[in-house]
């Protein structure tokens, strides 16, 4: 048995505007109330390849350091079938038929799959206007697709598997294929891994909740645009620092009412004569008072760097233990004696589990969703801010990272789907 592991959005494809990804029907149920799915790249699986020896099929996306997301899963049964055959040839006489093999195959796939519709638009029509195509849209009928009722992470990076962190010991998790097979034999741990966390109830939301394509659901989703968006930065963490720093500085009243939210006990009275800095000692932001010594790191979509795991050590080091002791180091030298408060700044469908982690008990973790209430309020109360395209275009951007999954750039794809099905 294998389980699949299958990039979906990834690649130029999807990057030009007049391509419509096929595996944009991996997430929705079609007209007739089955389900579809489409294999990147290019719609076929490994010749030879039978859907009896597949256990499951898991859509990733790469989030970067050795970390994918899992987007679904999809699961198959006695119904399950291939619409793509790969063409076998029983003598080496055979092989002149090929072509014609080949353009009746093409013709019987085009029969087979003209009733599969979304929005009332078969599958043919949808993507026929694409600039590139390949000619498949659909690889094989299957079960179900059920999606994630949190977000689930497959790590190769030691030190990192948590509860939602699932650990696979591969050099690569992803490929240039787009395309990984994980067999029970072969790659026995994990096969086990990935077993464990498809059947565990808790992970997974009902297929009922795998809807079919409605415009009206759809359109509740849609991105508001702003800068960051339109120039595709949307998830630049250095661009967000800087604006943290540059409206922080700007309007030390938001600073305030910001650090009464995240730091215990804050002494506004004592937060007196501070700096604040940028990229000091590698903090993304920092800022030092006559009575606290703040450390601000933000990650959207990477995880926490630097990490060292020693022997006989119970706790992992990082960039975070590094940037405390770096703090109490600054502390000892000037002979203060100021409270340190680190913060960890993370989008909702970024989670970071600091359990592990050496001098977890000195970091916060706050989310973009609180973030995003705390500006969006501050920008209707302050008439400075109000007025503020700066501030206005950043509230927009936090947006989206408010979700407890990033679903940007399938809404892009989606709002494409959209408008495909809309054409008459």
């Amino acid at each position: 048995m294998k389980i699949i592991l299958n990039s979906a959005y990834v690649g130029n494809y999807g990057s030009n505007e007049g391509n419509l990804p096929h595996e944009v029907i991996n997430f929705f149920q079609a007209d007739n109330g089955n389900f579809y799915i489409y294999i990147t790249p290019y719609g076929k699986l490994k010749p030879g390849l039978e859907v009896e020896e597949i256990r499951s099929i898991l859509f990733v996306r790469n989030i970067g350091n050795g970390v994918v997301e899992i987007l679904a899963k999809a699961e198959l049964d006695d119904t399950s079938e291939l619409f793509i055959k790969n063409l076998k040839f029983k003598s080496t006489s055979q092989k002149h038929l090929g072509k014609d093999l080949e353009e009746e195959s093409k013709r019987i796939y085009e029969e087979r799959i003209k009733d599969i519709k979304y929005g009332k638009k078969s599958i043919q029509e949808i993507h026929k206007q694409n600039i590139r195509d390949n000619d498949i849209y659909v690889t094989m009928k299957v079960e179900g697709i059920y999606f994630p009722k949190k977000p689930i992470y497959v790590t190769n990076k030691k030190g990192q598997h948590t509860k939602n962190f699932y650990f696979l010991n591969l050099k690569k998790i992803t490929n240039q294929s787009m395309i990984h097979y994980i067999d029970e034999k072969k790659n026995k741990s994990c096969y086990q891994t990935l077993e464990h966390m498809i059947t565990e109830k808790e992970n997974w939301k009902s297929k009922k909740e795998t809807k079919k394509y409605d415009r009206k659901e759809l359109e509740k989703n849609h991105i508001q645009e702003n800068f960051f968006h339109v120039a595709r930065q949307q998830n630049n963490e250095v661009m967000f620092s800087n604006l943290f720093y540059y409206l922080f500085g700007k309007y030390p009243a938001l600073l305030k009412q910001f650090l009464k939210e995240t730091i215990h006990n804050f002494d506004e009275k004592s937060f007196q004569n501070y700096q604040m800095y940028r990229e000091r000692n590698h903090m993304d932001l920092c800022i030092i008072s006559d009575a606290y010594y703040i450390i601000i790191e933000n990650k959207i979509k990477s995880a926490i760097n630097g990490i060292k795991i020693r022997e006989n050590e119970k706790s992992i080091e990082s960039q975070l233990s590094t940037y405390y002791e770096e703090a109490e180091k600054e502390n000892k030298e000037e002979k203060r004696k100021r409270k340190i408060k680190g913060l960890l700044l993370t989008p909702n469908y970024n989670h970071i589990d600091l359990t592990n982690f050496k001098y977890k008990e000195k970091y916060t973790s706050y989310t973009y969703k609180d973030i995003y209430t705390l500006f969006k309020s501050f920008m209707e109360k302050n008439k400075e801010a109000a007025k503020d395209i700066y501030f206005q275009e950043f509230v927009k951007a936090l947006k989206k990272h408010t979700e407890p999954v990033d679903n940007e750039y399938r809404d892009e794809l989606l709002k494409r789907l959209d408008m495909r099905i809309k054409e008459k």
